[in-house]
């Protein structure tokens, strides 16, 4: 089944990443480094919205209650992903439109992860299969 995407989501959730998003290394409570592209905000829309213009790639979650590091805090939303191929795709997908130092974070992070030495995979990239992406056309073109 083919993925629809629209072009102006795409510009408008890389602008949204640029501004609120991260990519990096870290560790899963073991010895095992993960890899994870995150956006983490106190509007839940914007962040169902970043969600449904990457093609629903990761999860959304929240709200997750704060108030017991600051009375006034709102509740957080956070949008994450941790599997390799989907955040290879939400990165391709957004690429055209980030600007120079999201790029670099990206490649410097997907990079330290493949050259980790103790880093374990499920399976071979060389079995996965991408879904077919279209770019749809922005609504009244």
């Amino acid at each position: 089944m083919p993925l629809y995407l629209n072009r102006e989501e795409l510009s408008w959730a890389a602008g949204l990443y640029t501004g609120e998003g991260t990519m990096g290394l870290g560790r899963n409570g073991s010895k095992t480094v993960r890899l994870k592209l995150s956006l983490q905000m106190t509007t839940e829309h914007d962040v169902r919205r970043f969600w449904g213009a990457v093609g629903s790639l990761g999860k959304v979650n929240g709200p997750h209650d704060r108030t017991k590091w600051c009375a006034r805090a709102k509740p957080l939303y956070k949008y994450e992903v941790c599997n390799f191929e989907q955040i290879q795709a939400v990165i391709a997908l957004l690429w055209f439109k980030l600007g120079d130092t999201k790029k670099r974070q990206a490649a410097d992070a997907l990079n330290s992860f493949n050259a980790y030495p103790h880093r374990r995979r499920k399976r071979s990239h060389s079995t996965i299969h991408p879904p077919e992406i279209l770019l749809r056309a922005p609504e009244g073109v």
